[in-house]
């Protein structure tokens, strides 16, 4: 057992639920590196699983299935983020263009209230 491994997931997976508790980070969010430290916790704490499942998908050095998942694991985050920036992007537009709209729209009505006068 690697008791450093340890006691770094168990500190994440601390931090993780304060920022959760703070409201700075969202459940549904959180739980990709939820399940991401549970998994190098499992890890740390049964160093030899690595070895098993490497040996099982015919992988011959074990540490490089451990960085091929972690790598999947860090593009799948980055891929739901670069989702999440596109609809913010997408929400951002149409609220511009509503606000555009609604100031010409106020415009216009100050226009007509003072050539009513």
């Amino acid at each position: 057992m690697n008791y450093f491994f340890i006691i770094i997931a168990i500190i994440f997976i601390i931090y993780i639920f304060n920022m959760i508790k703070k409201k700075s980070f969202s459940v549904k969010e959180s739980m990709f590196w939820v399940v991401g430290t549970f998994g190098i916790l499992v890890f740390a704490i049964f160093p030899k699983l690595l070895d098993k499942i490497a040996l099982r998908l015919h992988v011959e050095y074990p540490p490089s299935l451990l960085f091929l998942t972690g790598i999947l694991f860090l593009l799948l985050i980055n891929f739901r983020n670069t989702q999440k920036i596109t609809e913010q992007n997408e929400k951002i537009i149409e609220l511009a263009q509503r606000c555009s709209i609604s100031e010409f729209e106020i415009e216009e009505l100050k226009k007509g209230n003072s050539s009513d006068k």
